[in-house]
Formats: C-alpha cells, structure tokens, sequence
C-alpha cells in the first residue's frame, strides 16, 4: 500500500510542479492574460471554451480546424473555475500520464524508485518544451502513457487481457485525436503496428480478432459522443468539415523551411537514439519488448518526419520517449563503479539544470521578460485594450474584432467577437480562400464591429484588410509602443 501511495505522490508531485511553472498561460505564477508567442494556443482554445459556455456554436460563432476534444476540457475546467480550473484539469492529466510511466517503469527497472524519479524529472524537462501548457498533446497523454503500459504488461505477464486493454486504449487515443488534432492518433497507431509485430512474432492466432474488436471500440466511443453533441447542436456537418477537409489544406500549406527542417533535424536525432537503444536493448533484455519500442519509435518518426511542424507536436509522446530511453539506461550497469547509481546522478545533473531553467524563467517575466512575455507587457495590452475600449462596446458581442493578433486580446477586455473567423485570419486565408472575402464583408457592412484591434507584426494583415479598414476605420492608439507594439485600435468612422 506504502509503495502504491508513494507513486502517486511521485506523480501528483511533477504533474503539480511541471505546470506550476512552465503552464504560463494557466498557472498562478503568471496571473496576467500573457499575449506573447508561447501562449498563443492555449490563449485560443480559452477564448473558444469561453465563447462554447457562452452559448456560442462552435464552427458557427468560432471557427477552428480541429475537433473539440480539447475545447470541451477547457470549457469544463473554465466552468470548474476559469483559468485555474484549465490548470487543475492540466495536472490531473499529468498525473495520469505520470501513473502509467511509473508503473511501466517498475516493470522494467530493478531500480526503480531511481528511475520513477529521473522519469518525473524528465517529464518536467519536457514541458519546458512548450512553456504555456494547455495544448492538444497534454490531453493525450494519459491515453499514450496508459496504451503503453497495459501492452508491455501484457507482454511482460502474457496476459491476454491486458494486452487488449492496451488495443482498447490505442483504439481510444486515436478516437479522441481525431477530435481534437488528427496528427496525435499517430500514437494510437504506433501502439497497434507495433503490437501487430509482436503478434505475428508470437503467433498468437484468433487473439487477433479479439485485440482488433478492442481498438475499434475505443475508436468508436469518442466518435459516439461529439457526433452526438454535434448532431444536437446542428453542426456536425460543419465539424467534420473543418476537421477532415480544411484541416489537410493546413497541412498541405508549407511552413518556414528552417522550422521545417529543424523539426525534422530533431525527430531524426531522437530517432537515431532509439535505434542505438534498441540495438543495445535487444542484447540485454526481451527481445521481443525491445522490437515493440523500436517499431514504435520508427512510425513515430515517418509520420512527424512528414507532418510535425512545431515543437508542441511532440507533447503526446513524451512518455513514451521518456520510457523507452529509461528502459535502456536501466540496463547498462558500469562494471567498475560498483556504488555507482545512474538513475541518482543522472536525476541530480537534470534535476539541477531544470531548477535553474525555471527560476530563469520566472525572474525574467517578472523583470526584463523573454522576448515579449513579461508581466509589464501583459499589464501594457491590458491598460491599452480597456482605456480605448468602452465597456458597453467590450460587453456587446460582436462589437469588437481582433485581426490577426492573439486571441487573448479578447479574454483581456471579457469580448465575445460576432466574427466566425475571430484569429488568424491572413493565415487561414491562406488555405481558406473564403475568410478574407467574409471579414472584409464584415468590415464594409453596416453593422461592422465598433472596434478593431489590428495585428502591427503580420505582413499580410494590411494587404488582407487594409483597404477595408481604411475605407471604415480611424486609429486611436496613435502608437504602436501603447501596446507593446502588437497592435494598433481602430474606431469606426
């Protein structure tokens, strides 16, 4: 019982901690609505849960190319307590992550207390990753981590049943990415192609169909249930839509090419690593559980090869990473250090580097900041949006909009937009040829919004909608140093 606590202790400890502080867009550390790069997402998936509790229609009111697995999470954790229920929500997914990876940690490690720590510190490691906390991957996790672990049990005890628990849990992941980002079903896949290895490696006969009925019901249930609150809300046409058709036109549009290929120096790196593990892996331990991880590992890595395209992408598997690489240090023991502990000195040297990566990253937002997150930009936006805003105009929906900047900007004055295309717009104009010709509309109607807050950092934003907002609008910030230098307010003419 003492050893079953003290791995939930371990757990409920990182998860707390990783989101304590690196979560910069949820935690209490950083109380300001922080509108900077790193918050970006989380600060959209916000305004959209917000907008959803306020009676909005997602797809209608606010667009998105992606499902709403991970809407609906924020929309509870703002109902359960606003930013800080998103933030309660983000450690009980860790948490579940966390379990899992200890757990198959202490199937695999004779050391294990050792190990079980290194993990939590790798994983808080690995938030820092993607600062803000509250992306797609996170909410994965847990189903990752729990896949794992019930099909390396299973392969460890031969247990027939928990290996289909693990094809259940795989069939489950996929369902849900596929309502929220499809690119994270690549998990769900890896787990059921590498198991499908084993399976023809052990001959294991009629299991198969069983294993398979497993996935498909896991598939199915997240399926079930937004198709029916879809259907109900009249929208289910539009959701899929947007998820499976405008969502491959983002795909297919092509990104920066440095960030493309220094996503892809990362992925053949870590690839590269787990080869060498399963080469040692193989000679020291299950060969079979070695040839899991590594089939794992090398679908993983087509498919990010081909598709990741930023840092965040990676969130979903990083149990899975922390666990594979575990499972190969835990078999090398140096033969002429005796008293040598690798797990301690290996906890101790990143344990270090993380506490001094997070003290760095907490002091430079409350003094200089971190390019433009800091607590006196966050204070700066927030003077500039209500001292030019009234709040009659904040207060009515549909009486301001945001081109192209942060959707925290709404957040900061409690705005609701009447605009299906709140953010974003010169970018999904991109691949949506239809969202220029409809905020141009909106901007030349006579009921366009009283208010813009039009982006100053996006080169397409002005040839996009400048003309209409020239035509229609007047500045009233005068400056781009009132905020920061993010965005100008306009007022209707």
């Amino acid at each position: 019982m003492l050893r079953k606590l003290s791995l939930y202790f371990w757990a409920l400890l990182f998860a707390f901690l990783a989101c304590f502080f690196f979560s910069s867009s949820t935690s209490p550390l950083y109380p300001h609505t922080n509108i900077d790069l790193i918050n970006l997402d989380s600060n959209f998936f916000l305004y959209e849960a917000n907008v959803w509790n306020h009676g909005g229609t997602p797809y209608v009111d606010f667009f998105d190319h992606k499902g709403l697995f991970h809407i609906a999470i924020d929309a509870i954790g703002l109902r359960l307590g606003g930013r800080y229920g998103v933030f309660s929500l983000q450690i009980l997914a860790g948490f579940l992550g966390l379990i899992f990876l200890f757990k198959a940690i202490r199937l695999l490690s004779s050391e294990e207390k050792g190990w079980i720590i290194f993990g939590g510190i790798a994983y808080f490691a690995m938030y820092t990753i993607s600062p803000c906390g509250n992306t797609e991957g996170e909410w994965m996790l847990p189903w990752v981590s729990a896949g794992f672990y019930y099909l390396v049990k299973g392969m460890k005890t031969s247990s027939l049943w928990d290996l289909r628990l693990g094809c259940f849990l795989a069939g489950l992941e996929v369902g849900f990415s596929l309502n929220s980002r499809p690119l994270d079903a690549l998990w769900g896949g890896a787990m059921v192609v590498a198991y499908f290895v084993y399976y023809l490696r052990k001959k294991m006969g009629i299991e198969l169909l069983y294993d398979a009925l497993s996935a498909i019901l896991g598939l199915a249930l997240p399926f079930v249930l937004f198709l029916s609150i879809a259907y109900v809300g009249g929208y289910a046409s539009l959701m899929l839509k947007s998820v499976f058709v405008e969502g491959l036109f983002y795909i297919r549009e092509p990104l920066d090419s440095l960030d493309t290929w220094l996503n892809r120096g990362i992925i053949l790196i870590v690839f590269i690593l787990e080869f060498f593990c399963f080469r040692y892996e193989r000679k020291k331990s299950d060969p079979l559980i070695a040839e899991f991880f590594f089939v794992a590992s090398l679908v993983s890595a087509l498919l990010y090869f081909v598709c990741a395209r930023f840092y965040s992408y990676y969130w979903s598997g990083y149990t899975f990473y922390i666990l594979n690489f575990i499972y190969a240090l835990s078999l090398w023991t140096p033969k002429k250090l005796p008293a040598f502990s690798l797990p301690k000195k290996a906890s101790l040297v990143l344990g270090s580097l993380i506490t001094v990566w997070a003290l760095t990253f907490l002091t430079l937002y409350y003094t200089c900041g971190l390019s433009n997150f800091s607590a006196s930009n966050a204070q700066a936006i927030e003077t500039t949006i209500l001292n030019n805003i009234p709040e009659t105009s904040r207060k009515e929906k549909g009486q301001v909009l945001a081109i192209d900047c942060d959707a925290g900007v709404y957040t900061v004055g409690g705005i609701i937009s009447g605009e299906k295309y709140f953010a974003n717009q010169s970018w999904w104009s991109l691949f949506m040829k239809d969202v220029k010709d409809s905020v141009n509309k909106d901007l030349l109607s006579s009921t366009r919004p009283s208010y813009l807050l039009v982006s100053e950092n996006n080169p397409w934003t002005y040839d996009n909608f400048g003309e209409a907002i020239h035509q229609n609008y007047r500045s009233i910030t005068g400056t781009k140093e009132a905020s920061k230098g993010q965005f100008t307010i306009y007022e209707k003419i």
